[in-house]
């Protein structure tokens, strides 16, 4: 009995060491621990989890007001991948370019937008979902006459804002690495502040009070239709930047941001195939 009792209490050679009943409690607690973490990793990924959607009136990849409003062709994507992802719960967020960017560095917002290097410092993009056609540099037809490019197809925008008497206007928002790029070497542009700037833009266009305005096509004909005005226009191909516009949905790089991602890549090819049906209400 008195050897037995020894030995349970670890006092005889090849009896239980005490360092070993701890380890095999802190063995026990870790293996809690990770269980623990999985069925809560398991649970965020079957509950509804709330997405807001940032829209920003800059049409027509929005539209917020008026008759045409939802019909943008970023309104048609964020709808097509609302329906097919329909684990998750979706409010609207209308907002401006500053402040949705402002948003999706502390909340759970996601937007269609360009990538780029300063927005994925606190972005998470998915895979491409809308093609855009390239953008161009627009102008009045009498104005490009007079700066000598009336028979030119293609212009350089580096060299385009480099002469000094040429005032060319770009509006708050992204246009894609290369565009942007270019851009930044240029702060103190026309257009790029203040809320509302592509509308102002087209209408300085129009008025003559600028030179020239890089936009997209249906962009073009969305503000002049809706302006009531019509101008005779002439556009050229920016050389640094010829390929159309690739957007992805960018989310605040958070978990909820990531999960929601990851989610969108598994339909991210069937929703940019669906461009051309985006484009077709603004090139009726």
């Amino acid at each position: 009995m008195a050897r037995y009792l020894e030995f349970r209490q670890g006092l005889v050679a090849g009896g239980p060491d005490p360092a070993r009943f701890h380890c095999g409690k802190i063995l026990l607690q870790l293996s809690a621990l990770i269980l623990f973490i999985l069925a809560h990793d398991s649970r965020a990924e079957n509950e509804s989890m709330t997405v807001s959607w940032g829209r920003f009136d800059i049409p027509p990849q929005h539209i917020i007001k008026g008759p045409a409003a939802g019909k943008g062709v970023g309104d048609f994507v964020i709808n097509e991948i609302s329906s097919r992802l329909t684990q998750f719960r979706y409010v609207d967020k209308p907002s401006n370019i500053p402040r949705l960017l402002f948003e999706l560095r502390k909340s759970t917002t996601c937007a269609i937008l360009f990538p780029s290097k300063a927005r994925a410092a606190y972005m998470v993009f998915s895979d491409v979902v809308l093609t855009l056609p390239a953008f161009r540099i627009y102008t009045l037809i009498n104005r490009a006459e007079a700066l000598g490019y009336s028979e030119q197809k293609e212009l350089s925008l580096r060299t385009l804002l480099d002469r000094g008497e040429v005032q060319i206007a770009a509006s708050n928002h992204g246009y894609g690495q290369k565009i942007d790029e270019i851009l930044a070497n240029y702060p103190n542009l026309y257009g790029r502040r203040g809320t509302d700037t592509a509308r102002r833009n087209v209408k300085m266009l129009m008025a003559g009070r600028i030179d020239g305005l890089i936009a997209h096509s249906e962009n073009m004909m969305y503000m002049q239709d809706s302006l009531g005005k019509t101008a005779q226009l002439k556009s050229f191909s920016i050389r640094e930047a010829t390929t159309p516009g690739k957007l992805a949905v960018g989310c605040s790089k958070s978990n909820e941001g990531r999960l929601f991602v990851r989610h969108v890549n598994l339909i991210a090819e069937e929703i940019n195939e669906l461009s051309p049906i985006a484009l077709t209400y603004w090139r009726q």
